[in-house]
């Protein structure tokens, strides 16, 4: 139904921005922030870590969370890291940015593939393989756009405005979630 196709391309840009952001923040680093090739790496692994360490409190925390509120205070807080990475000068700024965009996406996949499998109820056995695709394919399709933007305006920072704009896609989206 709606609700899995709403479900399906709100997870399409979820795994989308994590992956585009995971891969293309080394290049950005090195291009944008001129830094070394072990403090690119440095950023990956400060964006991977806050994603794991956000999706632990989250499973710890998610019986007295509100899940809609979660994800929206997750996806505002990804938008602020995403643009202080993009935006931000200093290297230890930007490395914040990173950790916030980390920590604010952390619980957005595992709460609403929840909330979908919760409002769906018993059809959720037979659309969540329909939400995985879609999930996976926002993996692999997000990271390309930011590249064929990047590649077209000469600019790496307009190609991950992407990522915003996709987060932001998130946010109107979760009202059909």
């Amino acid at each position: 139904g709606f609700g899995a196709i709403a479900a399906g391309f709100f997870l399409f840009l979820s795994v989308g921005v994590e992956n585009g952001l995971s891969g293309w923040l080394p290049l950005f680093a090195e291009r944008v922030w001129r830094v070394r090739d072990s403090t690119a790496a440095m950023a990956l692994s400060v964006f991977w870590a806050s994603i794991l360490a956000a999706r632990l409190a989250t499973a710890s925390a998610a019986r007295r969370l509100n899940p809609r509120r979660w994800i929206l205070a997750g996806l505002a807080a990804a938008m602020v890291g995403i643009a202080t990475l993009m935006f931000g000068g200093a290297t230890a700024v930007v490395m914040i940015g990173v950790a916030v965009a980390g920590l604010g996406l952390g619980p957005v996949f595992p709460t609403a593939v929840a909330l979908f499998q919760d409002r769906a109820g018993a059809a959720s056995a037979r659309l969540i393989g329909f939400v995985f695709a879609s999930a996976g394919c926002g993996g692999g399709a997000l990271p390309w756009l930011i590249g064929a933007i990047s590649s077209g305006s000469g600019s790496l920072r307009a190609g991950l405005a992407a990522t915003l704009a996709a987060a932001a896609g998130m946010i109107l989206t979760l009202r059909w979630l």
